[in-house]
């Protein structure tokens, strides 16, 4: 029955924090400035003429693949493989 009694409470707290206007700008606040920074930075950097060359996954870029060229011992193949396909001038991210 005190099991029950602790739980009751534990949602009527979390209730009352749902409720409170400060709990929730507090929350969706911070969302929103990623969401308009994250389209801003798409808009901005679209606008830009780049090199070609690809960017990877989001944070984490090419890394993965150069990692995967240095354990194999041809860390140079790596770039050859970018410079043959996007040429001497190229964009990656690492």
């Amino acid at each position: 029955m005190d099991s029950f009694i602790f739980l009751r409470s534990i949602g009527t707290k979390f209730g009352q924090l749902e409720s409170s206007p400060a709990i929730l700008s507090l929350t969706l606040a911070p969302i929103l400035i990623i969401i308009l920074l994250l389209l801003f930075r798409y808009n901005h950097r679209s606008s830009v003429k780049l090199p070609p060359g690809k960017l990877g996954f989001p944070l984490i870029g090419e890394t993965i693949q150069l990692l995967r060229t240095l354990r194999s011992e041809t860390p140079q193949k790596f770039f050859d493989d970018r410079l043959k396909k996007f040429g001497p001038v190229y964009m990656t991210s690492l």
